[in-house]
């Protein structure tokens, strides 16, 4: 659930096989094609452990620079949807970053997301597409 300000409560579920979205002031609704497949990505708490379970390439794009850390970039495209991007630290291997867009709750448009993640703060930051 999320609260959309000025606008309401947002939820989706997702029971493993079945997904569905109630947007602030809309009916609930039955998701498909890619919104379903976000969802199944999406309720995965493990997914950046087991990216070969939830998307279909890995490519590992190269070094870049998070802050003042180190570290590797890999596209992971999903077989429906959108590529996510993943950070995983040069010295420790951990994820420090996630990059992704999926549907908005409207069902109409997208929006892009970047999970920042540390040992004091985690950050989610959305913008609209």
């Amino acid at each position: 659930m999320v609260n959309v300000e000025r606008l309401g409560v947002m939820s989706q579920g997702f029971d493993g096989s079945v997904g569905w979205r109630k947007a602030p002031a809309g009916a609930m609704h039955r998701l498909r094609g890619s919104e379903l497949a976000e969802a199944q990505r999406d309720c995965d708490l493990y997914a950046p452990l087991r990216l070969n379970l939830n998307y279909t390439h890995l490519k590992v794009l190269g070094r870049v620079k998070i802050g003042y850390r180190q570290a590797y970039l890999l596209e992971a495209k999903p077989a429906v949807g959108q590529p996510d991007k993943f950070y995983f630290e040069l010295e420790s291997g951990n994820l420090i970053r996630w990059d992704g867009v999926r549907s908005d709750w409207r069902g109409r448009g997208r929006w892009k997301f970047t999970l920042m993640i540390g040992a004091t703060l985690t950050e989610l930051r959305c913008r609209s597409e």
